[in-house]
């Protein structure tokens, strides 16, 4: 017998119409029982037909793609509010024939947050505590800082952050800027990374003695690699508290007077 040909260019019959009482999937039309094509050991043409069948699909796919009225970065806003929402562009669903993928993609990464609103985070730290903290300065820090929306640029949830920490017994106070990276999100909790710069008053040199024989130097440079990260637990949508942590040293990037200095204690986090 001989067995049509597939149409260049078109796919599965079942992808391209939607029958009556079959099921739409973003974009993709799921027959149902009764209207599947038949199986090879039914149908004597769909052995034969599977290589044009798989060739004019992929063909379809790409006329897709390059026939969509905008590119796909233009959309990513759009398309995470959209899913955040529950939704999809409707334009995006007939224009972009990996919109399903990319939804999966999305959902499936937990540090796709459900908040982007800008956040202002204070918090109470002791100075110069922590694991590698020489305590030779001490007392109790405040820290002021506020978080901007994340950049649709970069993935992940990535919030550039200004902020100060500031020391009332006459030690190091700091004023850095950065980024905040999420790291992990689930509906009660967080992790996030911290990097950042800092600016500091605190003395760039000592005693070379001291501090070769009890480690007490001076910071060496004004300008400090800043690095943290935060566990936090989330109270309500909007407001959740943490437990912050951050170092600030030059070492193995500036040569030099190099103590370094770590901030650890609570923060208070709230959306605006």
């Amino acid at each position: 017998m001989t067995c049509p040909p597939v149409p260049h260019g078109a796919p599965l019959p079942h992808l391209r119409t939607r029958p009556p009482g079959d099921i739409r999937v973003y974009g993709l039309f799921i027959p149902t029982p009764e209207k599947r094509p038949r199986s090879p050991r039914s149908d004597p043409c769909a052995q034969a037909r599977f290589p044009q069948t798989i060739h004019a699909s992929i063909t379809w796919l790409a006329r897709g793609i390059r026939h969509r009225p905008r590119p796909l970065w233009v959309s990513v806003t759009e398309l995470i509010s959209k899913i955040r929402g529950g939704g999809m562009p409707r334009s995006l669903m007939k224009s972009n024939r990996f919109g399903l993928l990319l939804r999966l993609l999305l959902l499936s990464n937990p540090a796709v947050t459900l908040h982007a609103a800008p956040l202002y985070a204070v918090g109470v730290l002791a100075h110069d505590r922590g694991p590698f903290s020489d305590r030779h300065e001490d007392g109790v820090d405040l820290n002021v800082e506020i978080q901007f929306v994340p950049l649709s640029i970069i993935p992940y949830s990535v919030r550039p952050h200004l902020g100060t920490t500031l020391n009332f017994n006459g030690d190091t106070s700091a004023a850095y800027g950065g980024l905040s990276w999420r790291l992990y999100d689930t509906p009660r909790g967080f992790l996030d990374g911290i990097v950042s710069l800092a600016v500091h008053d605190g003395p760039l040199s000592k005693d070379k003695q001291g501090c070769k024989t009890r480690s007490d130097c001076g910071f060496g440079v004004r300008m400090l690699p800043r690095l943290g990260m935060e566990i936090g637990y989330r109270i309500t949508s909007g407001r959740s508290m943490g437990l912050f942590y951050d170092h600030m040293s030059h070492k193995w990037v500036i040569g030099g007077e190099n103590e370094g200095i770590d901030h650890i204690g609570l923060r208070y986090r709230q959306a605006f």
